[in-house]
């Protein structure tokens, strides 16, 4: 979990272009009590109340699936890939390598844009993309499709830290019904 001042200063940056892009989905940039615009308190650097509440992903529950059929929990997969990160995790991997993975999130955002692109938005691109390395099909993103695209879009990032697990390490007991 990160602050909420950490929050704006890492993913507003550029705060006009950020509301721009918060409100164009309906997402309120308003405090629940009415208060000052989430802009202004960046801007004005005061940082106060409701302000620091933490803000965290969750990806509980989340399942994902391989081209053989096989459910595997995402939740388990990362907690193996933070466990083995010496082995996995790679700092700041081109983004170019994995865009392809985009047109998941194309899909998704053509049936809900207003609940993909809030998600989107609320993404911590400072957390690793989860990626399977499939012999067959190369990369794939198994969790991450959000801070994948808002570090492209968003924040104009080239390169995230990702962890990248060989389909083949996947332990057994990562595997669901």
């Amino acid at each position: 979990m990160i602050s909420f001042k950490e929050f704006v200063n890492r993913y507003f940056s550029d705060l006009q272009n950020s509301r721009n892009i918060l409100e164009s989905v309906g997402m309120e940039t308003y405090w629940e009590d009415g208060d000052k615009n989430l802009f202004d308190y960046a801007i004005e650097g005061n940082y106060s109340g409701k302000q620091k509440e933490q803000i965290s992903e969750n990806f509980e529950g989340s399942v994902m699936e391989d081209d053989k059929g096989v459910k595997r929990s995402v939740e388990a997969v990362v907690k193996f890939a933070e466990k083995n990160k010496k082995k996995y995790l790679k700092q700041d991997f081109p983004i170019s390598k994995l865009k392809h993975e985009l047109k998941w999130w194309d899909k998704q955002n053509k049936a809900d844009p207003k609940s993909s692109n809030t998600r989107m938005m609320k993404a911590d691109t400072s957390y690793p993309l989860l990626v399977i390395k499939n012999k067959s099909y190369g990369l794939s993103v198994a969790d991450g499709l959000n801070r994948l695209k808002k570090a492209i879009d968003v924040e104009n990032k080239k390169a995230i830290d990702v962890y990248i697990v060989p389909e083949q390490d996947l332990p057994e007991d990562t595997k669901v019904e």
